[in-house]
């Protein structure tokens, strides 16, 4: 516990110090990001010393709190267990049932640069995708889904946890190694720590297939940009 305490100790430190740079540099979402990892990294903290984490989150600040970790489009039972092996805690999926109608809400009523839960969107139609979440502040092409987006969010998913600064947590490296089942090649052996194993064959079949992918959401975000109004580019087109 000691180890743990004192690595969590030092990245806190350092996302502190990540936060000001950005902040006398103006790059705001790189303040949101840094801000965001570093309340994860003090719930852990807290969590490791057996209390609960101060001031205790929200359900929906958990939520935002995990997919700015896992960093692309996902599911609800890929935010579950992100938020379970990052912060000891269950996350409740009830209260969130409404989150995309309570968010749209909140966009329409407040003039703040606050971040948004919002849904995926479909690349063909850039309709909201059920079940499929994202954060309204990432870019566009990061938030559409095409025919070939679902295999790249989960490999950059993996990538993402694996290279965190709690990947050699127990928890997380549990998580890791139930993800590592849908990779092929993942070898982990006497000179290489389990995230480490797991980012490279990640990596390594990403490398042949996201080129694809991300020119296809390039082509359907400029086409999105054309046609929708900004309340669409976040929550998505009316459903014919």
């Amino acid at each position: 516990m000691r180890r743990a305490l004192a690595a969590l100790e030092r990245e806190m430190e350092q996302l502190r110090n990540d936060a000001r740079a950005a902040h006398e540099d103006g790059d705001h979402a790189a303040v949101r990001t840094a801000c965001e990892q570093l309340r994860l990294a003090e719930n852990a903290w807290y969590t490791q010393i057996g209390h609960a984490a101060q001031p205790q989150l929200q359900s929906k600040e958990r939520m935002r709190l995990a997919l700015a970790v896992i960093g692309v489009p996902a599911s609800p039972r890929e935010i579950q267990q992100v938020t379970r092996a990052f912060t000891g805690k269950d996350l409740p999926w009830a209260p969130l049932a409404s989150v995309r109608r309570d968010e749209q809400r909140r966009y329409n009523t407040s003039s703040s640069a606050a971040s948004y839960i919002c849904p995926a969107l479909n690349a063909d139609d850039f309709t909201p995708l059920r079940g499929l979440y994202a954060l309204g502040e990432w870019p566009l092409e990061r938030r559409l889904r095409t025919s070939t987006s679902a295999r790249v969010d989960f490999l950059t998913m993996v990538t993402r946890l694996a290279s965190h600064h709690q990947s050699s947590s127990p928890p997380v490296q549990e998580l890791l190694r139930r993800l590592a089942d849908h990779i092929p090649g993942v070898e982990v052996s006497m000179n290489a720590s389990i995230p480490t194993a797991i980012a490279r064959a990640a990596e390594t079949e990403l490398h042949i297939i996201t080129s694809d992918d991300r020119a296809r959401r390039a082509a359907a975000a400029h086409t999105a940009r054309r046609q929708l109004d900004p309340v669409q580019q976040i929550f998505g087109a009316p459903r014919n």
